[in-house]
């Protein structure tokens, strides 16, 4: 008997820890975008140093130079993993379409391509440097 009443808690203890990881991961959002197109000039275009996965190797780092909304010029980096089929568009000097987030501290973190380059192949994103709210490291 005891033991059925141990499982039973263990059992319910699990279920409801992951009903908490299902809704914190679907409640998770990335911070707000400055949904004003803003011109950025490609400043340097790499190869990951470490490629996790596929998706990197098959990609380029692009950093960009921007003018945010508070009139201060930034670097910051891609979120979009350009293909390598698409990479040799993105030359240095070469000027995109982006969207930055509005928090100022998110300012040197990533941009993303706007709607206008849509036909631009994309293997992902990535985020780093961005904390989502209520993650903890």
């Amino acid at each position: 008997m005891v033991g059925c009443l141990v499982l039973v808690a263990v059992l319910g203890a699990v279920g409801c820890g992951i009903l908490v990881w299902v809704w914190t991961l679907d409640h998770l959002r990335l911070p707000a975008l400055d949904r004003t197109p803003r011109v950025a000039t490609i400043c340097d275009v790499a190869e990951w140093p470490n490629p996790d996965d596929q998706a990197e190797a098959n990609t380029r780092i692009v950093g960009v130079e921007y003018v945010a909304g508070d009139g201060r010029s930034y670097r910051a980096t891609l979120a979009d993993l350009i293909h390598c089929s698409w990479i040799d568009e993105f030359t240095v000097g070469s000027r995109w379409q982006i969207y930055a987030f509005r928090a100022p501290d998110l300012a040197e973190s990533v941009v993303f391509l706007t709607e206008v380059h849509d036909d631009v192949w994309r293997s992902g994103y990535c985020l780093d440097g961005v904390r989502l709210p209520g993650r903890r490291d």
